[in-house]
């Protein structure tokens, strides 16, 4: 299954992860959410948004990359599962549209 953004420039390499400024890399964790803990959804001073720190990392991810897929960035692919509405309606913000799709392979005798 692959995970696809329709509007993308194709000008991002799939080999970069993103970072916070602190460089301190936001993959560090499982990409559960944090939230349920009890703490604030707050990430730094000032912050506003009602997003869960593993959903913020899932949608970073689809916004960088063009496909993302359950084998390479599992953590996120459960998360964009579990939250698929809410994520979907912050890309829409962005006039972005989300496919989820699965696709076959042939399978080869070895």
């Amino acid at each position: 299954m692959t995970a696809r953004l329709d509007a993308d420039d194709g000008s991002g390499d799939l080999n970069d992860e993103p970072t916070w400024s602190t460089g301190d890399s936001i993959w560090d964790s499982d990409g559960r959410d944090d939230a349920d803990e009890g703490s604030s959804l707050s990430l730094f001073e000032g912050d506003e948004g009602t997003l869960t720190l593993g959903q913020r990392k899932t949608l970073l991810l689809l916004l960088k990359h063009r496909f993302i897929t359950p084998d390479r960035y599992p953590a996120e692919w459960h998360t964009l599962l579990e939250c698929e509405h809410l994520i979907r309606s912050r890309l829409n913000d962005l006039f972005l549209d989300l496919h989820l799709a699965c696709y076959l392979t042939s399978a080869v005798p070895a």
